[in-house]
């Protein structure tokens, strides 16, 4: 066994395994990978094979561990527990000083041995398609610049990388302070990052409407939502549904970051 860097035909056996594990990982994320973040990925290697995968990404002082999973035949090894150390380390060479993961149930106890603590509880919440009437439609009204703004008062950095790699398709809707961004992609779209700072109920439903009333709106959506967000009520009366959850765990104390006005998460779970 080995842990190498994956190179693109590695990332069809990722998706296999996604898939199984009914997982949701949108297009973009994986072009990242490949193309802006190829030292964030790790793949655990069985004669060439892919048995599992790992990243680790790197954010001015914080990093995020994400995507860990490994081939059903080869769980029980002890190859999930070297992947996440070799993310671990390899965040701490970059500088990191607090790194941030979701952790399921099962996850949690691994990660606790390593020192991480749950800070918050993150709800995966789905709405499903719905036609739209023509007159109904909104047109966004930010832009990208807004929400790597909004993002960066959450985390502490401008995460420009990530962010371009949403842009192109994706919305932007704002009202007063807050912002959210609606991404593009086929089937279901992801909704985040949602920052509000003043937890205003009259900007985050006017924010809410112009999402739903939007051409894109009448599409299937999918948020990872911070469970303590003052604003998660507003989701659940427009229709959004639980479908699980996880918890927001973090090791070295998260200086720096504020996480009150965040409402949904940039990614489903691996970026924040």
């Amino acid at each position: 066994m080995e842990i190498a860097i994956p190179e693109e035909g590695a990332w069809d056996s990722f998706d296999r395994m996604a898939d199984r594990e009914g997982w949701t990982v949108p297009g973009w994320e994986r072009e990242l990978y490949l193309k802006a973040w190829p030292s964030s990925a790790a793949v655990l290697l069985d004669e060439s094979e892919p048995r599992g995968f790992v990243t680790a990404v790197a954010f001015g002082r914080h990093g995020w561990i994400g995507n860990l999973i490994v081939a059903p035949d080869f769980r029980g090894r002890g190859f999930g527990r070297q992947l996440f150390a070799h993310a671990l380390e390899s965040l701490e060479r970059r500088g990191c000083t607090s790194v941030w993961l979701t952790a399921s149930a099962s996850g949690r106890p691994l990660y606790e041995t390593f020192g991480f603590q749950t800070v918050d509880r993150v709800e995966r919440c789905v709405r499903a398609a719905e036609e739209v009437r023509r007159d109904r439609a909104c047109t966004p009204q930010a832009d990208i610049g807004s929400v790597v703004a909004a993002d960066a008062a959450v985390w502490g950095v401008r995460r420009t990388d990530l962010f371009s790699a949403l842009q192109p398709g994706g919305e932007v809707f704002s009202a007063g302070e807050t912002v959210a961004c609606l991404q593009a992609g086929e089937g279901e779209r992801v909704l985040g990052p949602w920052v509000s700072p003043s937890q205003c109920f009259r900007q985050n439903r006017t924010v809410l409407a112009q999402i739903l009333d939007a051409p894109a709106g009448r599409g299937s959506i999918v948020a990872d939502v911070r469970v303590s967000s003052p604003i998660r009520p507003l989701l659940a009366a427009a229709g959004f549904v639980a479908k699980g959850g996880c918890d927001l765990m973090v090791r070295g104390g998260g200086q720096g970051v504020d996480l009150a006005p965040l409402v949904t998460f940039a990614s489903l779970g691996s970026l924040g």
